[in-house]
Formats: C-alpha cells, structure tokens, sequence
C-alpha cells in the first residue's frame, strides 16, 4: 500500500485551510502507511526482545555469536522504534507544502523551513515535471530564509504530495501578483487561482498554463495559447459536444439576455405545441417555469440550458464564459470594441466588473456579471 501510495499520480490541488490561513498539499496516504509499517515492526522487535530468554536460560549464552546476535537484535530493535516515532511524527505534523500569506512553508518529519515570498527569485524558478519528488529553490535573499529543527533541506522542497508542476506556477503566481496573497487560505482566492492556473486554451480544448505566469483571473487569451502542451499526460478523450448550464432564480429571463450576448435564439417548442408557454402549461405547477434554453443558430456553439434552483448565488463561478469580441485586435483598438460591447451589454442589464490591462503575457478583458451576478469576460 505504502508503494502504491508513493507512485500515484500528484493531484494538482491544494487544500483550503482557513485558520492558519494556508493552501496546503493534500494529505499524503504514503505517511500513514508507511507510520502503520515501522510502527508494526517496531512493536514486534520489542516484544522479541521481551520474550527473548535471559542469559542464564539460554545454553548458547557463552556462544560469542549468540552476543552478536543479541547486539544486532538491540540495535535493529532501536532503529525500528526511532523510524516508527520519527513516522509518526510527519503523520502528526502534516509534512508537505503550504502557501501562505507571508511566504512558502516546507514542513518534514523532524523540522520546517520558512521561505518568505520577498526570499524567492522570481525569474528562476525550476523547470520541472509533474511527477518530480522535489523542487530546488533559487533564493533572492536567502537571510530571510528561516530554519527550525532539522529540515529535509534548506533550499529543496518535497512533492510527494502534490504536482510539482502545479507548485510551480502556483508559486509564481504569487511572485507576480503581490496584491493575491493577504487572500491566500479563502475559498474565494482558491478558486481564483484554479480559474488562472487552468484556463481555456482554445475553442475546444482545456489545459493547464505550460509557462509560470499566472495572469488575474480571465485576463484576456494568452498569445500562442493554441501551441502550448499539454501537460499532464493521458490520452486524447474524443471530442464530444456539450451543454453549459446555469443554476438561476428566473430561468427565461436569464437565457433571454444571453441571447442578446452571443446571438443565439430560444429553439422551437416540442412538437404540437405552438409556443413554450403552450408547453409549460402542461407541466405541474412546480415544474412551470423552471428551465429553459438557447442554441447556436449555426449548431456550432454548445446549448445553454437554464434551470430554476432555490439558493441565491454565494461565491465566484468555478466556470464562466469568455465573450471573445476582441479577437485579433490589441492595444486601443482591442479596448474599443471590450468596450463597446461593454455598453451594449451593461443597457440590458449586466453589470461592469473591472478592466484587466494587457501585459507581457496577455491582451485586455474586462470582467463582467450577467444579470442574476454569474461572472464573464468581454475577451
């Protein structure tokens, strides 16, 4: 169990914890096992050494190679004791990465190291692969870094737990973005630097950023997006259509206005009915009103299916669209038509969020909300 723990594949994933706050690596199933392991062979040298017979009842006692035998047996029994407490020591820690508001924290089994974000070199983060067991750091200003028992290393980092990969882009996310990290440990910002890390590479496909820059959430399609690997292996899935569902208050209402945005149209009723409100009559009266949908008058586009649920919207969208009117253009002439579209949308109802500037990496977007709050990018 302990060597198919440690050969599984890393998950790209954090953990939220909100009171330390951190995002930290998912547990690690290999430290309990290999815990259970040494804890279980501790155990049965000792209890060995209990039933052993003293010297005086053993007849091998004057044998020298009964000594040597006895001596080994001690010194295995004490060795296997200090691996179990040393085992049980990490489960009890939680060793593994975490990302915090004031910096990267590496805990082990005996000691922690304490890398402050201002430590770190953001241009020379390691290449590496998903599957790495470690990460070599490159310190700015290594006197910050801090120490405290006796640490795995002072500038290598374990993986065990985590993509590697996924670390990687995280940690420079932060690096270039200063203003995210007092949100580090919140839902809230957890699900902004998925929405960042694991973007939307081109019309069909989806993948995770092969460069460490992490812009802000939807901030515009990367340049040479489309040419970008795919990174975390597996074969190819067969292309399938699909459909984007929105939960919402008044679901007609909303599937109107995105008829407005993409051009799409309501399809036709069911057959026999001349309208859909012919249709919805029929239904029970529970049911009345609760879903509806828009297509792609070409049938390019997915379906966007409305339905009626009964809790309000609470936090960011873990999914959104990206409206793409800007495609092609970029400086002032991409902001006009962002913004153009910006005041034909905001007259039927949508909400104006904030503007996300072009940078090296990325053109402009600008964020958005629908009409019942759900998140989008003019892109």
């Amino acid at each position: 169990m302990a060597l198919a723990a440690m050969t599984r594949a890393r998950p790209a994933a954090f953990v939220v914890d909100q009171r330390t706050p951190a995002f930290r690596a998912l547990p690690q199933p290999g430290h309990v096992y290999h815990a259970t392991t040494g804890i279980f062979a501790g155990a049965t040298q000792v209890a060995f050494r209990l039933i052993r017979p003293r010297a005086d009842q053993d007849p091998a006692f004057d044998n020298p190679a009964w000594h040597r035998r006895t001596e080994t047996l001690d010194v295995l029994t004490v060795l296997l004791v200090a691996l179990s407490i040393v085992l049980i020591v990490a489960v009890w820690r939680g060793v593994g990465v975490e990302l915090r508001p004031d910096g990267l924290v590496a805990r082990g089994p005996l000691g922690t190291v304490t890398v402050p974000w201002e430590a770190l070199a953001a241009d020379s983060l390691p290449s590496t692969q998903p599957t790495a067991t470690s990460l070599l750091l490159t310190y700015a200003r290594p006197e910050l870094v801090r120490r405290r028992g006796l640490p795995f290393s002072r500038r290598r980092i374990r993986t065990d737990a985590v993509n590697a990969l996924f670390l990687v882009h995280a940690i420079h996310h932060y690096l270039t973005n200063p203003q995210r990290r007092q949100a580090i440990g919140t839902e809230a910002e957890y699900g902004d630097l998925l929405s960042t890390l694991f973007r939307t590479r081109s019309a069909g496909g989806h993948g995770f950023k092969s460069r460490p820059h992490a812009p802000q959430p939807s901030q515009g399609r990367a340049r040479g997006d489309d040419e970008r690997p795919r990174l975390y292996g597996g074969p190819m899935a067969s292309v399938k259509q699909i459909q984007v569902t929105f939960d919402c208050a008044e679901p007609e209402r909303v599937a109107r206005f995105w008829c407005e945005v993409l051009g799409y149209v309501v399809p036709p009723p069911p057959k026999g009915f001349a309208t859909w409100d012919d249709f919805d009559r029929t239904l029970p009266p529970e049911r009345q009103g609760s879903a509806f949908a828009c297509v792609d008058p070409s049938g390019v586009g997915p379906r966007l299916f409305f339905q009626r649920v009964p809790e309000g919207k609470v936090v960011k969208n873990r999914l959104h669209l990206d409206v793409r009117v800007g495609t092609g253009l970029v400086g002032q002439e991409r902001l006009a038509a962002l913004e153009a579209e910006c005041a034909r949308l905001v007259a039927l109802g949508a909400v104006r969020v904030r503007l996300l500037l072009a940078d090296d990496y990325n053109e402009s977007c600008l964020v958005m909300q629908d009409i019942e709050g759900n998140e989008f990018c003019l892109d």
